[in-house]
């Protein structure tokens, strides 16, 4: 495994996975019948046409061999970030959702309600 590159924004991810279509040698239209696209989407996301979305990156990110991977750099975190370093102590959402739904019980384990009543 190897660092192809470093994206902080949609475009420069759609560089990467071009420059990775380049390095293997695949047609764009090739790329699009591996990650079960409509003909045209990948040059059309490549030239600014269409944006990349969340059905495409991933897709596309198989059909090329890729892994998105998100690095923490603390050296680049902006002034005000730093400020706020600590100062919260709630859970991330996804944890927080997680934590919630095994709290619901099932609707199997529900009395049932007479709606005539």
């Amino acid at each position: 495994m190897n660092v192809l590159g470093y994206a902080t924004s949609p475009a420069e991810i759609v560089a990467l996975l071009e420059q990775r279509r380049y390095s293997l040698g695949i047609a764009s239209r090739d790329v699009d019948t591996i990650a079960g696209l409509a003909d045209g989407h990948c040059s059309k996301i490549a030239c600014g046409l269409k944006p990349i979305g969340h059905i495409s990156l991933p897709n596309l990110l198989a059909a090329l061999g890729l892994r998105l991977a998100i690095i923490a750099d603390d050296d680049s975190l902006p002034r005000q970030t730093r400020a706020l370093i600590g100062s919260s102590n709630g859970k991330p959402r996804s944890l927080v959702r997680a934590a919630d739904d095994a709290a619901v019980p099932s609707l199997a384990l529900l009395e049932p309600v007479d709606l005539a009543a």
